[in-house]
């Protein structure tokens, strides 16, 4: 049931993120962690 947008960063929440592997992990301004996914 998942939308992603066509977008060239998607971020996801990290319960979902670990079933992805063309991402990486960013820190925002504030610290928290935040997963990016690469799309082409």
């Amino acid at each position: 049931m998942e939308i992603l947008p066509s977008l060239s960063e998607t971020i996801i929440s990290d319960s979902i993120a670990k079933g992805w592997e063309n991402g990486k992990i960013e820190k925002d301004l504030s610290g928290k962690e935040r997963f990016v996914i690469l799309t082409r």
